[in-house]
This record gives C-alpha cells, sequence and structure tokens, in this order.
C-alpha cells in the first residue's frame, strides 16, 4: 500500500491544533461554539461545522461556519438565516466576509 492509498485525514484530525486555535477565536469574541460533522439541514455531511450565535440588531443571529475538506487551504463557509439585503447569497444563505479595513 502506498502513501497515496491511504485515506486523508480530515484536517481537524490531522492538525488539532488548529482546531484549537479556531475555537479560540471564538472564545475570545465571546461566542459559543458546537461543533459537529454537517449541517443540521443535511448539507456539508462530511465537513466540520462550527455552530454559533452572534448577536444582531438586539438578537442572536445563528451561524454555521462550514470548514471544507481542504482547510486551510480553501477559506470555510459561513451560513445563516437571510437577513442582508447585500453581501448574502439570498437562496443559501451563505455571507461573503471580507475583512474591511478603514
Amino acid at each position: 500500500m502506498s502513501a497515496t492509498d491511504r485515506p486523508r485525514s480530515e484536517w481537524h484530525e490531522a492538525y488539532p491544533e488548529r482546531l484549537d486555535w479556531e475555537l479560540e477565536e471564538f472564545r475570545c469574541r465571546g461566542l459559543p461554539t458546537v461543533q459537529r460533522l454537517g449541517m443540521a439541514d443535511g448539507r456539508s455531511g462530511d465537513c466540520l461545522v462550527i455552530e454559533t450565535d452572534l448577536p444582531f440588531r438586539g438578537g442572536l443571529l445563528p451561524l454555521s461556519v462550514v470548514f471544507p475538506f481542504e482547510y486551510p487551504a480553501k477559506s470555510p463557509t459561513i451560513f445563516g438565516p437571510s437577513v442582508l439585503p447585500r453581501h448574502q447569497q439570498p437562496a443559501a444563505g451563505n455571507f461573503c466576509v471580507l475583512e474591511f479595513r478603514s
């Protein structure tokens, strides 16, 4: 059996320190986290998902951060209920998340 015949490890299994870092980033911002494989609606079944609640307009906005198999080479996608007239894909609910610098 060659190295290419072995199944690849999920990023969070291969690099648990990276998962610890990601979770610490949520904690530093006071955001709760729940980890699961796949989203609650069944999408992205093989991806690590971190669910959280973000304070938004006086309430809490539930968000799912989906980390692809290729993470960190490929960015996570953030999904939530459609609440923004811009910067959110209305059908799927994923957000455009870009760093803002003033």
